[in-house]
């Protein structure tokens, strides 16, 4: 019996003992199939982080070699850029001479198109620049305070004649307070966008006519640009924002254009938060509208749209331009504007006349020979002279902006020269020299007088409520003689920094009340008495303590 039992045990242990070891077998076998699996797995990880390494790097190095190309066209297109723009300004501004002259019917005709020619070769140089500036980014938005209406009348102004060449209607529906009330807007681009839908609408029309309208509407300025031209195809309408764009029946009627103009369009509205749609087209015309969100502006614009003065009789300007055709070109606008005018080179011979002689004003080209034209405003101004400089450039805006500042120029004009504003930048430049001039007298009648407030808008502002103006008027009058006491005081002590500070106060406060005049000089003075030319500063504090005694004339009469 013992011996069965034990028989039976030892068979069982041996099964159990097999079963054991092919348990150990299988578990060493498949221990040894997971070792290789991760070994596989780590191989394969260390792999693709090195391909993923390497696409980086590609990827990287593909980027930056996009970015330096991208670069690389900026600055050829900025180049470019400069080398059409200064042979244009030539070929303008001696148009603009020729015309001056008694020419016959048909001279005047061939003039005309030559001009117009000239003109559309201005409009795709800048169409192309701006492209290239949207590219690159370097678009910046520059908000002022602005009425929109003035911004849409000005460019329904300067488009008017196109539609009046085409025999066209030309209506224009544009809501009142557009005219009444200031809001943050960037004009520049808002009159590009306009103009480009405007013209885009007077170009594709050969019958009909042209409308535009405009309101304002929860802080959101819509602007409908409707035609009755031949309309855009289906197929064309949804790329027709796209750079280059053309539509196929656009090239029909000898009108021509690059396909710049709309993208452009688009994008510059886009940056400032802004929506372009074409809301509709067939074939009895298109609409285009815009739309513009606006913040509210209590500040009053000193870049007003307003005509510029035309004349400035006794001021003698020191022009700084190395090409001889600018150089007449220029030299016929100052002619124009009643300036007599000293021409020079380069930037050398500027600082020597600068040094030598007194000017009133001088135009320094910033790409000359010798020494170029920032050069030549830093060592000016290290001469203690604080003449006002403005900058002539056919760079393109940005890019020249920061050697004017850097050396310490009032302003910049780009070429072409266009002459109304050359006119407005010179007398932003001598406006403080022509109200400050003694004999200059001032008339005191009801005219004048009215000029230093205006009251209908000052009256709007507060909702015609007399009574707030009237409290208004006795605060404001206060504080006037508070301000000029207070500049008297830091004006004896020399503290030029405490005159600044008060003259900004003066101008935010003269802004509020619509004393727009006193305003302006304000602002200059500020500037004024922020550099360190003490030649002019009496005749300023005369000029700002005069305006003062008229604005107070009127306070008492109101």
């Amino acid at each position: 019996m013992s011996n069965v039992v034990e028989d039976r045990f030892q068979r069982r242990l041996a099964r159990e003992k097999a079963a054991r070891m092919e348990a150990e077998n299988l578990l060493e076998e498949k221990s040894l199939e997971l070792y290789e699996t991760n070994q596989e797995l780590l191989k394969l990880s260390e792999s693709l982080a090195s391909q993923v390494k390497e696409r980086t790097a590609e990827l990287e190095q593909l980027r930056d070699e996009a970015v330096e190309i991208l670069e690389e066209k900026t600055k050829f297109f900025a180049q470019i850029n400069h080398e059409l723009r200064t042979p244009l300004t030539g070929l303008l501004g001696m148009l603009d001479i020729m015309a001056a002259d008694t020419l016959g019917s048909e001279q005047s005709r061939r003039l005309s198109v030559a001009k117009q020619s000239g003109d559309n070769l201005l409009a795709l140089i800048n169409d192309v620049l701006a492209r290239t500036r949207l590219d690159g980014r370097h678009e910046k938005i520059n908000l002022i305070s602005a009425l929109p209406g003035d911004l849409i009348k000005s460019c329904i102004e300067s488009l008017r004649p196109l539609a009046d060449k085409k025999h066209l209607d030309f209506v224009a529906e544009v809501q009142t307070s557009l005219f009444e009330n200031h809001f943050h807007i960037d004009a520049l681009k808002v009159r590009q966008v306009i103009t480009n839908l405007l013209g885009n609408a007077i170009k594709f029309t050969e019958e009909g006519g042209v409308k535009i309208s405009a309101n304002l509407s929860d802080h959101t300025l819509t602007v409908l640009v409707e035609d009755s031209g031949s309309g855009i195809a289906p197929e064309d309408q949804a790329r027709i924002f796209e750079p280059f764009a053309q539509a196929g029946d656009h090239n029909i009627a000898g009108v021509q254009g690059t396909g710049l103009g709309l993208s452009i369009a688009y994008e510059q509205t886009a940056l400032m938060d802004g929506e372009l749609s074409l809301e509709r087209s067939s074939e009895s015309g298109s609409t285009f509208k815009m739309q513009l969100p606006l913040t509210h502006s209590n500040e009053i614009d000193k870049q007003s749209d307003n005509k510029p003065q035309q004349s400035f009789p006794g001021h003698h300007c020191l022009v700084a331009e190395d090409n001889e055709v600018n150089q007449e070109v220029i030299s016929f606008y100052l002619g124009k504007l009643d300036l007599t005018c000293d021409i020079v080179p380069n930037g050398k011979e500027a600082v020597e006349k600068a040094s030598a002689s007194n000017y009133d004003i001088i135009i320094l080209d910033l790409n000359m020979p010798v020494l170029r034209g920032e050069e030549a405003a830093v060592q000016i101004r290290s001469s203690g002279n604080n003449t006002p400089i403005i900058a002539l450039t056919a760079q393109d805006e940005d890019s020249a902006k920061v050697a004017v500042e850097s050396s310490g120029m009032n302003a910049l004009l780009e070429k072409p020269i266009v002459f109304d504003r050359l006119a407005q930048t010179l007398a932003g430049c001598l406006r403080i020299e022509t109200q400050a001039t003694p004999e200059e007298p001032v008339h005191e009648s009801t005219s004048a007088a009215e000029a230093c407030i205006d009251l209908d808008t000052l009256l709007a502002d507060f909702e015609n409520d007399q009574d707030i103006v009237d409290t208004l008027f006795a605060l404001f009058k206060e504080n006037l003689a508070d301000q000029v006491a207070e500049i008297n005081r830091s004006f004896d002590k020399k503290d030029r920094k405490a005159v600044a500070d008060t003259m900004h106060a003066m101008k935010g406060a003269s802004a509020s009340m619509r004393a727009n005049t006193l305003s302006q000089l304000a602002a200059q003075a500020q500037a004024h008495f922020l550099n360190a030319d003490s030649q002019r500063d009496s005749d300023i504090i005369e000029a700002i303590q005069a305006e003062v005694d008229r604005v107070n004339a009127f306070l008492e009469g109101a």
